[in-house]
């Protein structure tokens, strides 16, 4: 019987550092990243901080390209998820408020710093991010504040898996995927459908960052389809771990 393995889909800096964690614990893994990270200049000579209430953040790809002049501002930042505000904070930045995962709970926290600050007036906020937006960031969030958006980076899909993940997917060996966003988990199912591969995420569990993911992701593929605890890696590997101790096979 061939040896499970967990399948990491983050991008390649992301998935070495958390393989590295695995590997201490005694989980076995291959690296796969379904979505490649790229820089987009932006000239933000023009940029005005002082014209806007609050600053959003919704990545953590995004804190490796904030224009260092907002260290110099005492401007609000909103965070989603706690990986994005740890990532902020090891670039220097101050979180004003770190939303639990997903645009929903954004959205309550904008309500309230809108009801404590705004006083009748509309107030501004400055969105930056990757050239992709979420169809809920833009439901809730874009279409209930006055939001400019500004591109930092674009969140390239692969294209295809590699070989020897095709392989490792047709013989079984892997038996849980980890999925951060849900477009990583919606890319991977259309990777395994162009492959042919489908069939085989019968014998996979998912194992989903926050409920967003989860809800991405077709579970009439899957063998199983989880959610971490709490929307960050240390979740996710403490779930791992339950799974372990329980005498799932991951």
């Amino acid at each position: 019987m061939n040896e499970p393995y967990v399948l990491l889909t983050r991008p390649k800096p992301d998935s070495l550092h958390l393989q590295e964690h695995l590997a201490s614990i005694g989980i076995k893994s291959f690296i796969s990243p379904l979505i490649l990270i790229k820089n987009i200049y932006y000239q933000s000579d023009g940029l005005n901080i002082e014209d806007f209430d609050a600053i959003i953040i919704t990545s953590k790809h995004t804190s490796q390209f904030l224009p260092t002049k907002l260290l110099k501002e005492k401007i609000p930042i909103f965070s989603i998820g706690t990986e994005t505000t740890k990532s902020l904070t090891r670039h220097h930045y101050s979180v004003f408020s770190t939303a639990n995962g997903d645009s929903a709970s954004l959205k309550e926290d904008l309500d309230q710093f809108l009801k404590n600050t705004s006083n009748g007036k509309r107030l501004s906020f400055l969105h930056f991010g990757g050239h992709h937006i979420s169809n809920n960031f833009r439901r809730l969030i874009m279409a209930n504040f006055n939001v400019t958006h500004i591109d930092l980076y674009n969140a390239e899909p692969a294209l295809s898996l590699d070989k020897d993940i095709e392989q490792a997917l047709s013989k079984g060996q892997i038996s849980t995927a980890l999925f951060f966003s849900p477009r990583s988990a919606s890319i991977f199912e259309d990777l395994c459908e162009r492959g042919g591969l489908t069939p085989c995420l019968k014998r996979i569990q998912a194992l989903c960052l926050a409920p967003p993911v989860l809800k991405s992701l077709d579970k009439m593929k899957w063998k199983a389809i989880d959610v971490a605890q709490q929307s960050d890696s240390h979740s996710m590997i403490e779930k791992l771990k339950e799974m372990t101790e329980s005498g799932v096979k991951i």
